[in-house]
């Protein structure tokens, strides 16, 4: 492994931690909004949300802090979907034809260039992973999206990445911490109602 390498190859008997990409992660999500009227009472709703409760699989990223997870801080552990660049370039495509924008490939370059600078706040880059091995794991670059959060048990994701079998790429510090600090600086945007005046 090289100095300042982004990822390190940990296997299946390795427990989370944070940075873990987990390739098929199974967890909670709700379809989309149930109706709602004034004559809904608070049972009901209870029921309603019970039933737009599903399990989806999905690529992500294990958030919570390396040290808590060790020192058996938390129960659960916070999770955030990450996509290959490709995948999102797709995603932006769509966005931008919807918006009536020309897509070309000096939008998109800009678009990559706000994206490694930070100045997209609900999504943050990491490299990619090139190995000559062909038995070693290689990813393009990725993007972690904030926008979406999720939580599983602590033993359950244990358990799971376990009985998977594969292999998993784990980002290393300092770039998890980065990843962390991007993470932060997405939840503590604060906008003022009233101006400072000097």
């Amino acid at each position: 492994m090289s100095e300042f390498s982004w990822y390190e190859k940990v296997s299946a008997a390795d427990p989370p931690l944070q940075g873990d990409l987990i390739d098929s992660c199974p967890v909670l999500t709700f379809g989309d909004s149930p109706r709602l009227d004034d004559s809904v009472e608070q049972v009901q709703l209870v029921e309603i949300l019970q039933q737009a409760a599903g399990v989806q699989m999905v690529r992500a990223i294990v958030m919570t802090q390396a040290c808590d997870i060790v020192q058996g801080h938390v129960r659960s552990v916070i999770l955030c979907p990450i996509y290959h660049l490709d995948d999102l370039k797709s995603l932006w495509e769509e966005a931008e034809a919807r918006r009536g924008n020309r897509v070309t490939s000096a939008s998109w370059g800009k678009y990559t260039r706000q994206l490694k600078q930070g100045m997209i706040w609900n999504l943050a880059l990491l490299n990619k992973r090139t190995s000559l091995a062909p038995a070693d794991v290689s990813i393009p670059c990725q993007v972690v999206d904030f926008h979406e959060v999720f939580s599983l048990p602590l033993q359950f994701l244990s358990h799971w990445v376990r009985v998977s079998g594969g292999d998993r790429l784990r980002l290393l510090p300092p770039y998890r911490e980065h990843l962390s600090q991007a993470f932060a600086r997405f939840f503590m945007r604060v906008g003022l109602p009233v101006e400072i005046e000097l």
